[in-house]
């Protein structure tokens, strides 16, 4: 007897490639929105923990408590939480470049530009630099190619320059900042 033969995956008519792109496209969408609100809630949430943990701790102890032990086991947790916070975040982060990824690819089928703005938005590019990711964005297409370039040179451009950092690098430093206030706390308990 033959062995069972896969059906070959559906394929979408050409003329409804679009729509099948454009739906693909919102549920990418959502999804990254999705993991934006979960990193913004559960920092804001470590956050909290961690300033009323430090905040009692270095200031509500009452005298007479074994300070140092209590300090250590609150610090060790504390730090432990951040570590898996942390290593859970970066793990959506490269949730949401694989979505934003994808995403770019769809405008550049279908004419779009709203994912390739915001990522010229987010990532730290000189001018030369910005001119460089222009072309290899916009080979072959040079609708794209001039649209890109004027964005550069839009005044919505220059804001993109300005010396605050983007979300990604407070996501990685915002758990050394806690580890490192713990540490401190401990060391002053000592």
């Amino acid at each position: 007897s033959e062995a069972a033969k896969p059906e070959p995956a559906a394929t979408v008519a050409e003329g409804h490639k679009w729509q099948v792109l454009l739906m693909e496209y919102e549920i990418l969408d959502s999804y990254w929105i999705h993991l934006h609100e979960r990193i913004w809630f559960s920092a804001l949430v470590l956050i909290a923990l961690s300033m009323l943990g430090i905040t009692f701790l270095g200031t509500g102890m009452p005298t007479g408590t074994p300070q140092l032990t209590l300090v250590t086991f609150v610090a060790t947790v504390a730090i432990l939480l951040t570590l898996v916070w942390w290593a859970l975040v970066r793990r959506m982060l490269s949730y949401m470049r694989i979505t934003e990824y994808r995403k770019r690819e769809i405008e550049r089928d279908l004419g779009m530009r709203m994912e390739l703005y915001m990522g010229f938005a987010r990532e730290r590019r000189g001018r030369r630099r910005a001119r460089e990711a222009v072309q290899e964005m916009a080979e072959g297409k040079p609708d794209l190619r001039e649209d890109l370039s004027s964005f550069l040179d839009s005044p919505v451009a220059p804001t993109m320059s300005l010396m605050v950092p983007g979300e990604r690098v407070v996501w990685n430093l915002l758990p050394l900042l806690f580890i490192g206030a713990w540490a401190v706390l401990w060391i002053i308990a000592r």
